[in-house]
């Protein structure tokens, strides 16, 4: 290690879903039973500091080391073996109130990585340099999956509408975007890229996909902070899963802590649900309304905490640990009945889009196709029941449409659209192709030509026509040289 790692403090933040093992939410005798084990460790030297809540299903463990106290040892491997010593024995203890399931019994038994397999342990590093104040903030999101800080991250650092730091202090970041599909096979080598200041427009477009791909880090690299020693440490970074975790250090050339609680109460929606297939809406949530084991419908409890770190990674006595949501009721109140309206909404729409992503909505589709693949068949070249049909009618009405271009925008078709389409109907009517009733209608920017005929259904003839007319205003609008919106689109 060089001087200045030795120097480095870590936040290492565990997560080990007990939930699924236990019958209701996690009781604060298992809780403390953990704490106490993670203060041995403390004793010990091994860690500087230990915050542990409930959250949903998770023993949620916010541990703290410094790299003089560890010599050579991984921080991170320190503090998962003491997580999982702690995890244990709350589960452990639970088992002894009457609390565990039958298969809670066998996980004692098993190899320490199966024992992180089967309790999903989940991990976040974050190294830094202990400045003469060190704001740490911690968001997490119940029931919320891999790319759900996106927007909130964003907002945070790159969005110019949000924070003063950009136009006062002349701040800026850098962000790393990483694959989700990667991540999600334990890929060695992830596919990521790096998008510097300046090309926060090609950034959006990945992020926006926050299915695809994953808002992971973020570095200072003007102001303060940016063009400081510490410059190399990340200024946020966001893991996990399921329920993933977003830190970020804070003041002195970075966000303020008003501007992360804003980041993680302001209202959007989301990845998350089972299988991270739904679009969930962001609640804010204190630290007692975290602690129940199941979400609502469509809902991602964000729980967020703050707090001085202090002594190269000591953390200060819990009730010195801010609960971020639980400081103004009132306010926080009046931002979760505006979420759950807005979440009501979005999950009427239940199997569908946008409830559903489109992934998981075409997987929907695919499973109801297999169950129902008895009732179909494939259609005949030529189809008998047309041909049928047709033999049988006199007279037919085809109702064929075409947006050959708008005006301004998706407003109302070019005027010249009509004189091209009643000249063409005129020509049909002659050849007696269709009848006199015949005409163009205009609905928005679309050119709907209604025409009755004797041709039948889905005759070549009829759509021929119309492909012809539809094309001949295009081919005059570039003859006149006009320039319409979305032309002979």
């Amino acid at each position: 290690m060089n001087d200045r790692s030795l120097e480095q403090s870590n936040i290492d933040i565990i997560s080990l879903d007990l939930g699924s093992f236990l019958a209701g939410e996690l009781p604060f005798q298992i809780i403390d039973v953990a704490r106490e084990v993670l203060d041995r460790k403390i004793e010990e030297g091994q860690l500087r500091g230990a915050f542990v809540q409930g959250f949903g299903r998770d023993l949620h463990m916010h541990l703290s080391t410094y790299n003089g106290d560890l010599q050579q040892a991984d921080s991170l491997s320190v503090s998962s073996q003491a997580a999982l010593a702690a995890g244990l024995k709350a589960l452990e203890e639970a088992q002894a109130m009457g609390l565990g399931s039958a298969e809670a019994e066998k996980i004692s038994s098993l190899p320490p990585h199966t024992q992180a397999t089967v309790l999903n342990l989940r991990s976040l590093n974050f190294p830094y340099t202990e400045r003469g104040a060190e704001p740490i903030f911690v968001a997490k999101a119940i029931n919320a999956s891999w790319g759900f800080f996106n927007r909130g991250l964003f907002n945070l650092f790159f969005n110019p509408d949000k924070g003063s730091g950009r136009r006062i202090e002349g701040n800026d970041f850098l962000g790393i975007v990483e694959s989700i599909e990667d991540l999600k096979s334990n890929k060695p080598e992830v596919r990521a890229f790096e998008f510097a200041p300046g090309y926060v427009n090609e950034m959006i477009a990945l992020i926006a996909d926050a299915d695809e791909w994953r808002l992971s880090r973020v570095y200072a690299v003007r102001g303060k902070f940016g063009e400081g020693k510490l410059s190399e440490e990340p200024a946020a970074v966001v893991s996990g899963s399921v329920d993933p975790v977003l830190i970020g250090r804070s003041q002195s050339g970075l966000p303020a802590i008003g501007e992360f609680t804003q980041s993680a109460g302001e209202f959007f929606f989301a990845p998350g649900g089972e299988n991270g297939h739904y679009r969930v809406g962001l609640m804010p949530a204190s630290f007692q309304e975290a602690r129940t084991l199941s979400s609502s419908p469509g809902t991602a409890r964000v729980v967020a905490y703050a707090y001085q770190s202090y002594d190269r990674g000591r953390i200060p006595s819990e009730k010195d640990v801010v609960d971020v949501f639980a400081q103004n009721r009132a306010e926080t109140s009046r931002v979760q009945r505006e979420a759950a309206r807005l979440i009501r909404h979005m999950v009427s729409h239940d199997r569908f889009e946008p409830y559903l992503n489109p992934t998981a909505a075409e997987e929907c589709a695919l499973r109801e196709l297999e169950k129902l693949k008895g009732r179909f068949e494939t259609i005949p070249e030529p189809d008998g029941l047309i041909e049928a049909t047709n033999q049988r009618v006199s007279f037919t009405l085809s109702d064929i449409k075409a947006d050959s271009g708008g005006k301004v925008g998706h407003t109302s078709p070019p005027n010249h659209f009509r004189s091209v389409a009643e000249a063409s109907l005129q020509e049909a009517k002659a050849l007696k192709l269709i009848h006199g009733t015949s005409e163009l209608l205009e609905v928005g920017d679309d050119g709907h030509l209604l025409m009755s005929h004797a041709k039948g259904a889905d005759n070549n003839e009829i759509h021929l026509f119309a492909y012809r007319t539809f094309f001949r205003q295009v081919w005059v609008a570039e003859t006149l040289g006009y320039k319409w919106y979305g032309l002979g689109q």
